[in-house]
């Protein structure tokens, strides 16, 4: 089955720069999906899957490159040549060669449980292809590349068989041959790898997440360092299994700190939920600041996928957020904030048209062009009869965070205190925007205040005003006519937060 997706989002104050725009493409396979993208001289490079049409059937990696209006320059989709499928793992690495030849990425082949290392050239034309096989696993995962002097680092996971997961580190040398693998084991726990940067010619810094053993649940952040010959150099973790669930997107910042994506648990019962929140620690790890991103949901819906500098001393975040209320679906999210934790502002990008069943957006890389702009990319589904398949999805939007100059429609992050938040800091959110009939405003505001949401039309009249007294929660609200509303969120704390939201 096919699904068709179309993107749109909104913005906090009118904004200027490059128009964006939201696109989707096929890159003629049955199914697409992006794996993760980078912005090279302002040429969006982006790495994902494609599904062959029958009989095959079969998995290839996608290679394709676009120009900063979406229109695509060149693809390639490389199948495996013995009818294996390449494996799906959100923001598995690609990045640029060094001598500026052309990219490099690593990802995963679940028909025979090895990873892989593919170079292709600047046209998209596949250079070289390794394997590292591993029969001795269940499943295995390749999610970070770096390249070095005499070859590249690999970074990932791998489930044993007694279903224990633990991060593994593989050196090659320039031609892809396997020099040599380190497993990295937490007798008793779970060990996932979710970053790597490198901090100097001989240091690697890895965010990974230390967890309990499902179906218990927690889940620590840790961070260490190895040298080139893969030795543990130093080892950091959080103190408890709730507040964070591993450092995505992993930054050293200017003052020898840290700034990571991660989630926070709120209910370590079968339904527990988490929040998305930006990190920032200090050399000796000890925390500077924290940001939450996202409501409080179910954990399937939100994830920190990747967090990356912006230019102006400013970084995005990407990540997902998932919503529950007459109808379900995963939205894709975009939060940017600055180097001291200002928050600037956030966007939930969303389907266009009604909500049916069960829908997914969901963001996998970002990258940032010379203009300020910012380009996302990912892949969405809908589950509605009659419209098939899984589709990439690009979406562009100004520094400003609006997807064009003339209705500036997302939502303002609104300002984040100095110190480390333990509470929601008043944001307000309308989805979907435009909307076809209904739009549902979801809230944030600190404990005990009255909140309220107010609704005008153009002619400022009010035409809703809705009092909640949840400190977190979310209510939908059906237009009388088709328009464009304006909407204002005040709270008892003096905050207002206010927004657009278009009804067609």
């Amino acid at each position: 089955m096919k699904y068709l997706l179309i993107f749109s989002c909104a913005c906090a104050t009118c904004c200027y720069g490059q128009a964006g725009f939201n696109k989707y493409f096929d890159f003629g396979g049955l199914s697409t999906g992006i794996v993760n993208m980078m912005v090279d001289n302002d040429t969006i490079v982006v790495y994902g899957l494609s599904l062959s049409p029958p009989p095959q059937y079969q998995w290839g990696i996608l290679f394709a490159k676009l120009d900063s209006f979406g229109n695509v320059l060149t693809s390639n989709i490389v199948y495996d040549t013995a009818g294996g499928h390449f494996a799906d793992i959100k923001n598995a690495d690609i990045k640029k060669l060094s001598n500026g030849s052309g990219y490099v990425l690593v990802g995963s082949l679940y028909s025979r449980d090895a990873g892989f290392l593919m170079q292709f050239d600047k046209e998209g034309n596949l250079k070289s292809y390794w394997e590292y096989p591993d029969i001795d696993v269940r499943a295995l995962w390749c999610h970070e590349v770096i390249e070095i002097a005499d070859g590249f680092m690999i970074f990932g996971s791998k489930q044993k068989i007694d279903y224990f997961v633990d991060a593994f580190v593989l050196k090659t040398d320039k031609e892809g041959h396997k020099l040599w693998e380190k497993p990295y084991e937490l007798q008793g726990f779970e060990h996932v790898l979710v970053s790597a940067i490198q901090k100097d010619t001989n240091t690697f810094v890895i965010g990974s997440v230390r967890g309990k053993k499902y179906p218990v649940v927690g889940t620590k952040s840790r961070i260490w360092a190895i040298d080139s010959t893969g030795k543990v150099l130093w080892e950091w973790e959080t103190t408890n299994f709730t507040e964070e669930n591993g450092p995505a997107g992993l930054n050293t910042t200017s003052d020898s700190g840290w700034l990571y994506f991660t989630r926070e648990f709120f209910n370590t019962s079968v339904d527990w939920t988490v929040k998305t929140k930006i990190v920032k620690r200090n050399s000796n790890f000890e925390l500077e600041w924290q940001r939450y991103v996202s409501p409080e949901a179910y954990q399937g819906g939100n994830y920190a996928i990747d967090i990356k500098p912006a230019g102006d001393n400013n970084y995005i975040a990407l990540g997902t957020w998932g919503v529950d209320g007459v109808e379900e679906y995963i939205g894709g999210s975009l939060y940017k904030i600055s180097a001291t934790g200002d928050s600037l502002w956030s966007r939930l990008d969303t389907a266009l048209f009604d909500h049916y069943g069960y829908d997914l957006n969901e963001y996998s890389g970002v990258g940032v062009l010379s203009s300020g702009s910012i380009v996302a990319f990912g892949h969405a589904i809908q589950d509605f009869p009659g419209i098939g398949g899984l589709y990439a999805w690009l979406v562009k939007v100004d520094a400003d965070g609006c997807i064009d100059t003339l209705l500036c429609s997302t939502s303002s992050a609104g300002e984040a205190p100095k110190e480390p938040e333990t509470a929601h800091q008043g944001y307000c959110h309308a989805f979907p925007n435009p909307a076809k009939d209904y739009v549902t405003f979801s809230w944030g505001a600190a404990l005990g205040e009255k909140t309220v949401i107010e609704i005008f039309n153009t002619q400022g009249v009010r035409v809703k005003s809705i009092t909640v007294l949840d400190n977190i929660g979310q209510v939908e609200w059906r237009a009388d006519a088709p328009g464009l509303y304006f909407y204002r969120f005040v709270t008892t704390g003096s905050r207002t937060v206010s927004g657009k939201v278009v009804v067609h």
